[in-house]
């Protein structure tokens, strides 16, 4: 008679071998990516409003999927560098999965940090990867767009006043003072 639990049990061993070294070998716990709201594709045209209330309805129902799933990918980011800090709280080594995303991170965030990171770097990282909040998001890009009005928001899906510096990088101010370079983005 075959018993077929004896040829299962050798490959079930090895297999919960494997994945006991992989564990202990740094592999890390992947936080899943939030789920992204559906945005509309095409703005309003604001300017075609007569009743300020039906803009301002229309502005806010455009512009919040957008600060939602920015500020969702931000927590991610967040979620991601407690770990990492919890991580290196313990003594624990950081993968280099996990030593480059750091780094993505502060580059993107503009913080220089050490190499290797430190405990110090993380904390000054995380101060500035946090989310704002909605409203103060929406106040902004309503005040620099004149609520989705302006000619930067119409043309070049600027609703936050961005400025740039390079000759051809955005939208030259109509009212831009002599000697000044700055564009729109």
């Amino acid at each position: 008679m075959i018993r077929p639990d004896v040829t299962i049990r050798p490959r079930l061993s090895v297999v919960l071998a494997a994945a006991i070294l992989l564990a202990g070998c740094g592999a890390e716990e992947e936080v899943p990516r939030p789920a992204r709201m559906p945005v509309q594709d095409e703005a309003p045209d604001f300017t075609a409003f007569t009743d300020v209330k039906e803009k301002k309805k229309a502005f806010f129902e455009y512009m919040l999927p957008m600060v939602r799933n920015a500020n969702a990918e931000v927590r991610y980011d967040r979620e991601r560098l407690l770990a990492i800090r919890a991580k290196m709280a313990a003594g624990q080594n950081l993968s280099a999965g996990e030593t480059s995303r750091l780094m993505r991170l502060s580059e993107r965030y503009r913080l220089d940090i050490q190499s290797p990171p430190t405990l110090t770097d993380v904390d000054h990282l995380l101060q500035r990867v946090d989310v704002v909040p909605a409203s103060l998001i929406l106040a902004q890009s309503a005040n620099e767009s004149a609520w989705g009005t302006s000619r930067f928001a119409r043309r070049g899906n600027n609703y936050f006043g961005i400025w740039c510096f390079e000759p051809g990088c955005g939208f030259t101010p109509r009212e831009r003072g002599d000697g000044l370079t700055h564009e729109v983005a």
